[in-house]
């Protein structure tokens, strides 16, 4: 009964630090009709800071996967509705 009382304990506390870990922010314009985009591009922000190029491309391939179930499509040209995050092979 006494380990069983320990476990749970630790368990509450894990699961309270790791509550408290979690610092996500967000800024968007509530006015905007986001059902109004339906393409984004990558493009290169200059001065950022880059994962490593493994990381970069399993970030970008989860997004793409992610915006593509939400119905948008990626283009290459300049006529993107939306813009995403840098592009490191093009900086």
């Amino acid at each position: 009964m006494k380990r069983v009382f320990c476990f749970s304990i630790v368990l509450l506390l894990v699961a309270a630090a790791s509550a408290l870990a979690q610092d996500v922010r967000y800024n968007f314009d509530k006015n905007t009709d986001f059902s109004k985009f339906k393409t984004y591009k990558w493009v290169p922000i200059k001065g950022a800071d880059h994962a490593n190029d493994l990381v970069d491309k399993q970030i970008k391939d989860a997004l793409d996967a992610e915006l593509a179930r939400k119905g948008l499509s990626k283009v290459e040209g300049d006529t993107a509705d939306l813009y995403r995050l840098p592009d490191r092979r093009r900086a």
